[in-house]
């Protein structure tokens, strides 16, 4: 990670190279990860991993992601399909560079 943005190389992702992939990075010298995940043929989005519920680390889980606190659970856009969450997670700007190469800044969101 360099000045809060991380780069993928997508072409390194298998996963990602396909509609509903999904891809969890923690970037080098941190414990927080975050969600990458081609929702279609367009550019991936980059999603906070943290439920807004009370902030627990949600999981991937058959094609959802799943909060293991209080069983909150999203579709892999980040909106909420079951509470107690009420608020979708956040997204990382992301933009595609050159190469196939996916930079997500974690400083601002989408």
């Amino acid at each position: 990670m360099t000045n809060g943005q991380v780069h993928v190389r997508l072409r390194e992702h298998p996963e990602l190279h396909e509609e509903h992939g999904v891809l969890r990075v923690t970037p080098e010298g941190s414990t927080d990860s975050f969600f990458v995940v081609r929702t279609s043929a367009d550019v991936p989005i980059a999603l906070s991993s943290v439920c807004t519920h009370l902030g627990c680390a949600v999981e991937l889980v058959t094609g959802q992601l799943v909060c293991p606190c209080h069983g909150s659970t999203y579709a892999l856009d980040g909106t909420v399909r079951r509470g107690p969450a009420v608020k979708p997670l956040p997204r990382y700007t992301a933009r595609l560079e050159p190469d196939d190469v996916l930079v997500i800044d974690l400083g601002k969101s989408a």
